[in-house]
């Protein structure tokens, strides 16, 4: 382990694509509590690597091909494109998507998906909906394509350089909030939050029969 780190920058000089070499193996070592050390040398080559003057904040336009866009964004965790329907979702001329690159690779590593609404949406089906120009600056998705880029605070860099670029008076998010079910159900106590929490269960039924039903329809 120790040899391993040791002879590491020295290894780098005999890959032709020292950047994504570094993305794959950090994605590797992650994965393993066997190379701490290694991962810390990684870490010093990050900083410097993949400092912020690195990166480049790219809107991504119609000309980019469609099959290639559709496998960016099948990565989003939330909203995942799968077909070309899904897609034209996110295009139109109320829709933005950002893509940051790093100087080294053609490929974005993180995507951000905006809608430009009227009004703040109360749901993602507004923003579907929408293709009227706002004021409202909706990111609605953002995703990292390369797991060994995490803790980069990557996402944050996005943001920032989106926002400067937007011609949007309010920015709000509708993204996930992980283990916010949960929290409701440990505060059920409070009538409020109680009444939350039933709502939300029934949705959450309403949503899983929905599911079910055209599950089989489609297994039909």
């Amino acid at each position: 382990k120790h040899l391993a780190a040791k002879n590491l920058k020295h290894n780098l000089a005999d890959h032709h694509n020292v950047t994504e070499f570094l993305i794959k193996l950090r994605q590797d070592v992650t994965l393993s509590s066997d190379f701490e050390m290694l991962d810390h040398e990684l870490e010093k080559i990050f900083d410097k690597h993949f400092a912020k003057e690195m990166w480049s904040l790219k809107r991504i336009d119609d000309d980019v091909e469609e099959k290639l866009l559709i496998d960016w964004l099948s990565k989003d965790k939330v909203h995942p494109v799968k077909t070309l329907e899904d897609l034209e979702r996110r295009r139109g001329p109320s829709k933005r998507i950002f893509g940051l690159f790093h100087q080294d690779m053609d490929s974005p590593s993180v995507l951000l998906q905006v809608s430009l609404q009227h009004a703040i949406p109360s749901s993602i089906d507004e923003i579907w909906d929408n293709q009227e120009v706002g004021r409202v600056a909706t990111f609605y998705a953002i995703s990292l394509l390369h797991p060994g880029l995490s803790g980069l605070n990557l996402g944050q860099l996005v943001l920032t350089e989106a926002k400067r670029r937007l011609d949007a008076d309010t920015f709000v998010t509708m993204s996930p909030m992980p283990g916010f079910r949960f929290w409701l159900k440990e505060h059920k106590h409070n009538a409020l939050v109680a009444d939350l929490v039933e709502e939300l269960d029934d949705l959450l039924e309403e949503e899983r029969q929905e599911y079910l039903e055209q599950d089989v329809v489609r297994k039909l």
